[in-house]
């Protein structure tokens, strides 16, 4: 039997969908050894982000659960660790300033080094996974990890329509 393997998109701060999402996959799989596989923007935009993240900390402590880095995770690093204005104006302008509520305006330094510690990509037998996607024409090994963060018109239309 072929093990199951999960994909959650972006979460972007909303506990509900993630707490739906988990309901969903462990009633679909049943019991049955399975995958999961988060790909990133946990924080931003919807209400709950501290709680997201602190739960996807627990959770990625399990074999069975990976977390990747996504672009939104990225930025609020870099507002937060270099204090620049220019990274904070442009964390705050996509989202960021929901995650701030969520945690009270303080983030713990545990959950910034979470995030840092993110791998970029996972792989299983079949596919590759990473939040945005990949250059093409690029081997995987030699990607930047501006591309698997940010990529999007690029990778999408290189991709063949009946391969999507």
């Amino acid at each position: 039997m072929q093990d199951l393997t999960f994909a959650i998109g972006d979460i972007h701060g909303r506990f509900d969908l993630l707490g739906r999402a988990i309901e969903m996959i462990s009633r679909h799989a049943a019991g049955a050894p399975h995958q999961v596989v988060c790909l990133g923007d946990y924080v931003d935009r919807g209400p709950d982000s501290r709680y997201v993240v602190e739960t996807l900390m627990d959770l990625s402590v399990c074999a069975s659960w990976t977390c990747l880095m996504g672009n939104h995770e990225e930025m609020m690093i870099q507002a937060l660790r270099t204090r620049r204005r220019s990274e904070l104006d442009r964390w705050l302008d996509n989202g960021g300033d929901a995650t701030l509520e969520s945690y009270g305006e303080s983030v713990p330094p545990s959950h910034l080094d979470w995030m840092e510690s993110l791998a970029l990509t996972f792989r299983d037998t079949h596919r590759l996974y990473v939040h945005a996607g990949i250059e093409p024409d690029v081997p995987i090994d030699a990607q930047k990890k501006r591309s698997l963060l940010w990529i999007r018109e690029r990778f999408l239309v290189s991709v063949p329509f009946n391969q999507r």
